[in-house]
């Protein structure tokens, strides 16, 4: 049961964000608004799709919103775990060109571009190895990775302790905290 819950939740989530997608340019705010959240959305979106691929294997690709609820339109075969880590890895490079820098965002609850780069590098240790076996993602992990250390922002926070007073104090650190769920 826990195991449905934790397919249902995450293509839910991919739903959401197809919905956000899909709509997004008529909502009434200013346009850097607007590409900020579709970012975010695109982000969002990929990381599920990363969740459940890593779980599940092959899974279904979902990338917009059903044209009904007909069987026939939300029974999505599955897509090989290859093709689907290579819609994540491309929906995650479009998102982090559309995101703040993390020196820009107000919390570690937003996506960043050090969280989506940060991410990446993981799909693509992921991609590297069994069973997908993905020639180049090793250094494409490293790549990534460097983006994130490169910012020069994020520091790790001296005091073991201080990290879990902030928390109590409900204190964002987002030097320390690349990317979190609030």
């Amino acid at each position: 049961n826990s195991i449905k819950m934790v397919w249902q939740e995450l293509y839910k989530g991919i739903d959401n964000a197809n919905v956000l997608l899909e709509n997004a340019d008529n909502a009434s705010c200013d346009a850097e608004g607007i590409r900020r959240i579709k970012g975010e959305a695109l982000f969002l979106r990929a990381y599920y799709h990363f969740m459940l691929t890593t779980r599940f294997g092959d899974v279904p690709l979902v990338l917009n919103t059903p044209a009904s609820g007909k069987l026939a339109d939300v029974r999505i075969p599955q897509t090989s775990q290859r093709m689907v880590y290579l819609k994540i890895v491309e929906d995650m490079e479009t998102a982090a060109k559309l995101v703040k820098p993390a020196s820009e965002v107000e919390c570690g609850g937003r996506i960043s571009q050090s969280a989506v780069y940060g991410i990446l590098a993981r799909v693509c240790l992921y991609m590297a190895g069994n069973p997908v076996n993905e020639p180049g993602m090793y250094v494409r992990a490293k790549e990534f990775a460097a983006k994130v250390i490169d910012t020069g922002f994020h520091a790790l926070n001296p005091s073991y302790q201080q990290v879990f007073i902030n928390y109590i104090q409900d204190k964002y650190d987002i030097r320390e905290s690349i990317f979190e769920v609030e």
